[in-house]
């Protein structure tokens, strides 16, 4: 690919402050992308964006981003470039653009050049690479004894250390507020003054940096699934195991009154429990597969993944039929503690858990580092959920840090937006992955520019389970028109 340079004005306009302002007014031009059809990809268009790789030191090493494009099926009624986000962390703009444009409405990509990145570490971004000894041989994220912490302490260091090693200097800049930079240098290559930007869960995240950092280059932003940056591990993991208990109890509630519904009219929460607590003996197997237990965190991880939108709710009650239904197993013997693979092999491998993991260490500064800190933890998600007990992942992005460096480069802190004009934020009430109490919180630190509209149902993205915010959405982003405050939009069940 060819890439583009970046002159040292434009490099200066992207760090903000008063630097910027004195850049913009000599009205120095900045350099566009150089697009080209991409291999494999019929009528879709690649460049690479180049930026620096420590946007403190902009003069320094740089990392090419590999930007999509899919150009605005009316050029006539063309209203700009639609920057989109999937999120993740660790998603890829260009499998969202190439494979999931359709997801987005004939009338967005009608009206907008529909583009987007693969955030620095990710894709063709420089992907994080690793030790694939250590990455085909991990700890337990759920320790419950010392040696166990000491193994997965060890092992996070020496995956950490792989990953530097194998990565390079970029591995220590996956931080949010780079990429929140590194997509105002986006916009800026594209030509345009001021940013379109549609982004859903975690990278919400860059869009809630993006207004803090460059609240005046905006001129809509939609964000879907709304992360709450301003919260340390008790809440972070408390809120995601509420979360998930009120998710499967709004599915619980629908089987109980949907003949449609697999365990009707068996009482799903009743379901639960029992299934739990054979997990926990350790005599419950994948149906047909007799030697594969299922543990508790396989169980509610299983559960967590299915709850993110109603279209997988017949199937997860199929699959909770199924292995209630399926014989007991004698128990098998609990596996010692992990071992962490040693010496490191000489072979390296991409690591998108890896990448992932590094970016929400960078983000966060858990404070959490002993075995009597994580069973706090364990009983606080315990008393939130008394049916699905605990966030697997909440609990996940916790024990992924342990041994991190202290401090981060993003650590946590609440949210300064000034002089941004309305902001679109849209979330259910009963998400599962990036609970609404945090939204309504993110939403209060923006403030008046902040409109918070709400899906009265349960989902995870919900421009995809409802008309009525996929049309809010696309009349704010096309028409700059928001709903009014305070608006909600009805849930929407499987029949």
């Amino acid at each position: 690919m060819r890439r583009v340079a970046a002159t040292m004005g434009l490099v200066m306009a992207l760090l903000g402050g008063p630097a910027a302002e004195a850049s913009a007014a000599t009205g120095r031009p900045v350099e566009g992308l150089r697009w080209h059809p991409c291999a494999g990809a019929a009528g879709f268009d690649c460049a690479t964006l180049r930026v620096p790789v420590d946007w403190r030191h902009p003069a320094g090493a740089s990392v090419g981003l590999a930007v999509v494009r899919h150009r605005a099926s009316d050029p006539a009624r063309r209203i700009g470039s639609l920057v989109v986000d999937p999120g993740g962390p660790g998603g890829s703009g260009l499998d969202f653009v190439e494979q999931g444009a359709a997801d987005l409405s004939a009338g967005l990509l009608a009206r907008f050049d529909l583009v987007s990145w693969d955030p620095r570490g990710v894709g063709q971004s420089h992907p994080v690479r690793c030790d694939s000894a250590l990455l085909d041989h991990p700890a337990s994220l759920f320790p419950t004894t010392e040696p166990e912490l000491d193994v997965l302490k060890t092992y996070n260091e020496e995956l950490r250390a792989s990953c530097r090693a194998d990565t390079g200097p970029l591995y220590d800049h996956l931080d949010s507020t780079s990429n929140a930079r590194d997509l105002n240098a986006f916009r800026a290559a594209l030509g345009e003054d001021e940013l379109t930007f549609f982004s859903i869960s975690y990278g919400t995240l860059i869009g809630e940096q993006y207004a803090e950092l460059f609240p005046h280059r905006i001129r809509a932003m939609a964000l879907d699934s709304n992360e709450d940056h301003s919260v340390g591990a008790l809440t972070w993991v408390t809120r995601l195991s509420q979360a998930q208990e009120q998710s499967y109890g709004q599915f619980a509630r629908w089987c109980g009154r949907t003949p449609a519904c697999a365990l009707y009219p068996r009482d799903a929460q009743s379901v639960l429990d029992r299934l739990y607590a054979r997990a926990q003996e350790g005599t419950i197997s994948v149906p047909g597969f007799p030697g594969n237990a299922i543990t508790p965190q396989i169980l509610i991880d299983f559960i967590r993944g299915e709850l993110g939108g109603i279209a997988k709710w017949p199937d997860l009650a199929q699959n909770l039929l199924a292995v209630l239904n399926e014989p007991a197993v004698t128990a098998t013997a609990t596996a010692g503690p992990a071992t962490v693979a040693r010496p490191m092999s000489a072979t390296s491998s991409p690591s998108e858990e890896a990448a992932k993991t590094a970016m929400v260490c960078e983000d966060h500064q858990w404070d959490i580092s002993s075995l009597a800190d994580l069973r706090t933890l364990r009983r606080a998600m315990a008393r939130s959920a008394p049916h699905t007990h605990l966030s697997t992942t909440g609990f996940k992005d916790v024990t992924g840090c342990l041994g991190w460096p202290h401090p981060v480069a993003d650590p946590q802190h609440t949210l300064v937006v000034r002089g941004a004009p309305s902001i679109l934020m849209v979330n259910s009430r009963y998400d599962v992955a990036t609970p609404y109490p945090g939204a309504r919180r993110a939403a209060a630190q923006i403030g008046p520019s902040a409109i918070l509209l709400t899906y009265d149902g349960t989902s995870h993205v919900d421009y995809e389970e409802t008309d009525c915010v996929r049309s809010a959405v696309d009349r704010y982003l096309t028409d700059l028109i928001t709903p009014a405050p305070d608006t909600h939009c009805p849930a929407v069940f499987p029949r």
